[in-house]
């Protein structure tokens, strides 16, 4: 798919009917979809910084057990906030995530994240006793 790409160029010879001309043969979209140097494994999480914590407030707010258009335009904007832990740092974090309400978005809890140093793995568990 990234050299000289012989098989594309004869799919399209049998598709059109005539000789790929191009210079680049390379099928670029095909060997991403195919191929993954990292593994491609992780999870997104919205870190609690920056506006983030605000906008969760803000869902909060929103009716339960309603879609509305103020409740997507926030998970967008969550977007900008997530991290992707991979499923060992997931698991390391275990009550620490929580959902969004019912949308599947995971949030990390706010004492596990510090803006020196990212996503904080090493809380005792009695933190989490209320």
């Amino acid at each position: 798919m990234l050299s000289f790409n012989e098989s594309g160029k004869y799919n399209y010879r049998n598709r059109t009917g005539d000789d790929f001309r191009e210079i680049v043969t390379h099928a670029f979209n095909s060997a991403d979809n195919e191929f993954s140097f990292i593994a491609k494994t992780g999870e997104s999480v919205v870190a609690p910084y920056g506006d983030a914590q605000r906008l969760i407030e803000a869902y909060n707010r929103q009716p339960k057990g309603r879609v509305t258009k103020e409740k997507i335009n926030i998970i967008r904007k969550l977007e900008r906030f997530a991290v992707s832990l991979y499923p060992w740092e997931i698991e390391t974090l275990g009550g620490a995530i929580n959902n969004l309400d019912d949308t599947g978005v995971k949030v990390l809890d706010q004492r596990q994240y510090s803006d020196d140093i990212g996503v904080v793995y090493n809380l005792d568990p009695s933190d989490y006793i209320i």
